[in-house]
């Protein structure tokens, strides 16, 4: 290596026309069943899917919001509601 500084060129260069990066399929849909749970006002789970001890595998669905969460984040979520003090739908 000679030591020397390299520096960037300031020159502006030409605006080109690209588009952001692309989300997954599998992205895009976590990133909508995240839109759909946030933008509900008050989530009632139905159990979709029951695996083992229902905390790690098991899957939930919003009857409101069709919004998808694990177990471990519905029970979480019941826990504020009961902590809240209001009734869990």
């Amino acid at each position: 290596m000679s030591g020397a500084a390299t520096t960037t060129s300031d020159a502006a260069e030409p605006a080109i026309d690209r588009p952001g990066p692309t989300l997954s399929a599998e992205a895009q849909r976590e990133r909508d069943n995240s839109c759909k749970l946030d933008g509900c006002a008050r989530h009632c789970f139905i159990p979709i899917r029951y695996e083992g001890d229902g905390a790690n595998r098991s899957r939930w669905r919003c009857a409101y919001c069709k919004g998808e969460a694990d177990g471990k984040a519905v029970r979480w979520y019941n826990i504020g509601v009961r902590h809240g003090g209001a009734p869990a739908a």
